[in-house]
């Protein structure tokens, strides 16, 4: 594939991507009560609720920062795969609500593929 074309493939999925957990982060803090029930149990109650949602959404904004403008971006595109499969195999209950995380999981994939090919690491 043409580097101009994978640049831009990049740059659509990088946009996606940190838009999707922009969104989720920026609602969270708006509407707390609407997000809460995602955390599994093992993890609520050792700190406030409203608290863990603050954290968390710092994490999701900090992630989505990176993606859309760091380096390395498969490192924070694979934290954000393993936050989607985290999310949907502690909700399994809910996966009608959460079968489209399974998308935005393909799209943190196929960053993770894209960016880390393009990845020289130094030795």
């Amino acid at each position: 594939m043409n580097s101009y074309y994978t640049s831009k493939a990049m740059l659509v999925l990088k946009f996606g991507i940190a838009f999707v957990f922009l969104y989720a982060a920026i609602s969270s803090l708006v509407q707390p009560e609407a997000y809460i029930k995602y955390f599994p149990d093992a993890v609520r109650g050792y700190i406030p609720d409203r608290l863990l949602e603050a954290l968390f959404s710092t994490f999701e904004i900090l992630i989505s920062l990176w993606i859309l403008f760091g380096r390395k971006v498969y490192i924070p595109a694979s934290i954000a795969a393993v936050l989607l499969i985290a999310i949907v195999a502690s909700n399994l209950d809910l996966f009608s609500i959460l079968f489209r995380n399974i998308a935005i999981l393909t799209g943190c994939l196929a960053l993770v593929v894209l960016s880390y090919g393009s990845y020289q690491p130094t030795v």
